[in-house]
């Protein structure tokens, strides 16, 4: 049977593509002006409408994804320890941290939600609005965003490949720092960082993304 995984590609970046995107924080946004783009076809106008309406029956978190060209992303709140110590590259973790599910689910959560469960999105869109958005929305303001959320000559070896049947968050308020599953390779900037679905503890190659005014 063929291995049924997703690769992320989009487009190269072009502002003009995220000129008007909202920030979906942990699904609180929007923006009355993210109701659907002019120049959208009417059948593609009613499908988000109905969307709305409906809330995909996740209340405002599905309200807030209908809106076209809604970023997800998150704080990602730090992992804090009763000895007043926080984040560690110890792994896996050393038990008893406390954060909000968030920061190990958002992404994985929202792929579930909005691809598997609702169809709500493509899996093409899906990494659209995880990825080649948020990426869009800093170009201005931190260059070496230029380089992420594509693939191409030029574009940072970002890679994520997923099992798209089995991708989902697992993280709870009881042990919210429980990584997700169904990340089966991940690369940045050409290194592997997740190997066969396995941390590679030893691995580091992210940098900063740095504003220049």
């Amino acid at each position: 049977m063929r291995d049924r995984r997703a690769v992320a590609l989009s487009r190269p970046p072009n502002s003009k593509g995220a000129t008007h995107s909202n920030v979906l924080v942990d699904g609180v946004d929007s923006h009355p002006s993210a109701a659907p783009a002019r120049g959208r076809s009417p059948t593609e106008r009613d499908r988000w409408l109905g969307l709305l309406q409906e809330g995909i029956g996740a209340g405002a978190l599905g309200v807030a994804l209908a809106f076209p060209d809604a970023i997800v992303a998150s704080d990602a709140m730090p992992v804090l320890w009763v000895d007043g110590s926080y984040d560690s590259r110890e792994w896996p973790l050393p038990p008893g941290g406390s954060t909000h599910p968030r920061t190990a689910g958002t992404f994985t959560r929202t792929l579930k939600r909005m691809v598997r469960e609702t169809g709500a999105w493509t899996w093409v869109e899906a990494f659209r609005r995880c990825s080649w958005l948020p990426a869009r929305l800093l170009d201005d303001v931190a260059p070496a965003a230029r380089g992420k959320g594509w693939l191409g000559p030029g574009a940072d070896a970002d890679l994520v490949v997923l099992d798209p049947t089995a991708v989902t968050d697992v993280a709870t308020y009881l042990d919210p720092a429980r990584p997700s599953t169904g990340v089966r390779h991940l690369l940045v900037a050409g290194t592997p960082v997740i190997r066969d679905g396995a941390l590679l503890c030893d691995a580091y190659p992210g940098r900063a993304l740095r504003g220049q005014h």
